[in-house]
């Protein structure tokens, strides 16, 4: 039951990444059609900044001619300072520019009129998106948390709660009154915050949850952001600013509008699929410890996010496998090189690098041994298994180039070498071409 949950979990995420990923291009092309269209009427703001950040007095005169040219009248453009430190001087601290426009502005105000519908349109989609991604995320911590309160009712605390006699009435069986209970039960984490939510999962439920301590914050923050956007048109209040952690709170001020941004999507996207996959997991590793069908979910899970290189995300999915004693030890060993690379390519290589040096895999199999090897950056061992463990189809030519463990290897000069006397790999790039 649990695999079905968590399968439909990633269809619903994997539908959200796509819708968005179709619609996005789509309102791009758009909103530059209309620039060109507009280019025109543009052209005097355009010119204008060009010549405010350009530093060479020949072509900064040459933009001014221009603008004249073009434009009956003035356009003053300057920095906007970053209003918590006024005094600073630092480039990074700006904002952004401001511009002050005299004179006949008509056609620039049309064209920003239309131009600013097409940017609201990406705004909608995101805030759209975000919103519905957090409905998908509750939808499916609903279902867990029912998988878990029907199978133990007492653990939802229901022994002692009181009916009146219509509400008895309504009901058929003691079943269904129970059953009645648990819904009520979930409903009310669900309308609770997020916070509670960890702490129901850890008191009642008895679950670690340590993946989650690291996110904790940020996870506090999207449920946060997601009931301004839903209830105060996205403008921070005292409750934001209460709730969320110091670095939200010098980050964002009172009054101030929030947005959805295309990076902040998909980082709520990706982290809530990441934390809530592995909720599920530890309460089925916890009611079914035996079941080794959740082991190829969280190796995909881990596996997914070093291929787009969410190192953080990747980490704690394979610590979460490397965890998990009643799992297959080459599952966990594969988790445990997963782990070390995402650390690694963190930045973070100091942390593991005496566990890297030492690992001694003598008794694993040759794939481990030449993927320790890549991870070591030791080429002349690497490159003297390789024939071997293509040639034995230990390793694919396909796993070769797609597995990020292999990525430092095949990208060195040598692999080109390699590739030009293996035969395997000969065929394989011929076939492809």
């Amino acid at each position: 039951m649990f695999e079905k949950y968590i399968k439909d979990f990633n269809e619903n995420i994997e539908g959200l990444r796509d819708f968005v990923g179709l619609i996005d291009p789509f309102l791009s092309e758009h909103r530059n059609k209309i620039e060109e269209e507009h280019s025109e009427s543009l052209l005097p703001i355009h010119l204008a900044h060009l010549e405010f950040i350009e530093e060479d007095a020949q072509k900064k005169e040459k933009y001014s001619k221009k603008l004249k040219e073009v434009f009956d009248g003035e356009i003053e453009v300057k920095f906007i300072e970053d209003e918590s430190d006024l005094s600073s001087e630092k480039e990074d601290e700006k904002k952004g520019v401001s511009l002050n426009l005299k004179g006949d502005t008509s056609k620039i105000d049309a064209a920003f009129e239309i131009l600013s519908k097409t940017y609201h349109q990406k705004e909608i989609l995101y805030r759209s998106s975000f919103i519905n991604l957090l409905s998908t995320v509750e939808w499916f911590f609903a279902q867990i948390l029912h998988y878990h309160y029907d199978k133990y009712p007492d653990s939802a605390g229901i022994k002692k709660k009181t009916l009146t006699l219509e509400e008895l009435k309504s009901f058929e069986s003691i079943k269904d009154a129970e059953s009645y209970l648990i819904d009520d039960k979930i409903e009310g984490i669900l309308r609770s915050s997020f916070k509670d939510w960890i702490q129901t999962l850890k008191n009642e439920i008895n679950l670690n949850l340590g993946y989650i301590n690291e996110f904790e914050d940020e996870l506090i923050e999207i449920y946060l952001r997601r009931n301004l956007l839903v209830h105060n048109g996205g403008i921070v209040n005292s409750i934001y600013l209460s709730k969320v952690s110091n670095t939200f709170k010098e980050k964002y001020s009172l009054n101030e509008k929030l947005e959805v941004s295309k990076d902040y999507l998909e980082r709520a996207i990706s982290l809530l699929h990441t934390v809530f996959t592995l909720i599920s997991c530890e309460l089925w590793k916890k009611l079914e410890p035996n079941n080794e069908d959740r082991c190829d979910i969280v190796m995909s899970l881990g596996f997914e996010y070093l291929k787009i290189e969410m190192w953080d995300l990747s980490e704690i999915s394979s610590t979460f496998l490397m965890l998990d004693k009643k799992m297959p030890i080459s599952s966990r060993t594969a988790a445990q090189l997963n782990f070390w690379l995402s650390k690694k390519n963190s930045g973070k290589y100091k942390d593991v690098s005496k566990d890297i040096l030492e690992a001694d895999f003598s008794d694993k199999s040759k794939l481990f041994q030449i993927a320790l090897y890549s991870l070591r950056d030791e080429d002349e061992l690497f490159f003297s298994l390789l024939p071997q463990v293509l040639k034995t189809e230990e390793l694919s030519i396909e796993d070769l180039l797609e597995f990020p463990i292999f990525k430092t290897m095949i990208n060195l000069p040598r692999f080109e070498d390699f590739k030009k006397s293996n035969e395997l790999l000969k065929n394989h790039f011929k076939v492809t071409e």
